[in-house]
């Protein structure tokens, strides 16, 4: 046990542990049908927020005939995200990425291969069933986003059905002493 007490320092471990801490921030949305929308994610205050990987899922709904208001799952993606640091409005992707190149677990699929659409066009139904065998690979995406700053996501759905989008931003909370 000496040898313990002699690498670590409990009391500087204590410090550490009050000035930075793991923290998930998450964002969820919902793409209406042909459109582009933009959804934003706060740092807030507490201090800096160092992303290291992301993880997230999507729908693939798509309507297959809209004369018997039927709503399928084809597996295709149809949403694709731009990121952006809102302090400064750095773009952090070149261009719009598909979600199923960079997301894991992935696309998430309905149970029956078609939806009776009684809820309508206007909403998606609250549990789009489970994701099934999927592999959770984060994906690394190492990146400071300021205090009182904000993640900007733009997203677009070629869809002609309105698709969702779930992102995890899984980092370390740096608490702030004084200005940075």
């Amino acid at each position: 046990m000496r040898v313990i007490n002699k690498l670590f320092d409990p009391r500087k471990i204590l410090l550490d542990q009050s000035n930075q801490y793991t923290e998930r921030l998450f964002s969820e949305d919902t793409i209406p049908a042909g459109q582009g929308k933009t959804h934003k994610v706060s740092i807030g205050s507490l201090g800096h927020f160092l992303c290291l990987w992301i993880t997230g899922s999507f729908s693939s709904l798509t309507i297959k005939d809209a004369q018997q208001n039927q709503v399928w799952d084809l597996g295709v993606n149809y949403l694709s995200i731009k990121l952006r640091d809102g302090n400064g409005d750095r773009s952090l992707f070149d261009d719009f990425i598909p979600l199923d190149l960079w997301l894991s677990p992935g696309r998430t699929r309905t149970e029956a291969t078609f939806l009776p659409a009684p809820w309508g066009y206007g909403t998606l139904p609250d549990d789009l069933g489970p994701v099934g065998n999927n592999l959770f690979i984060p994906i690394e995406f190492e990146y400071m986003f300021r205090a009182n700053s904000e993640i900007v996501m733009e997203c677009r759905n070629t869809s002609d059905f309105q698709n969702r989008y779930r992102l995890c931003f899984h980092g370390l909370r740096i608490r702030t002493q004084g200005r940075v």
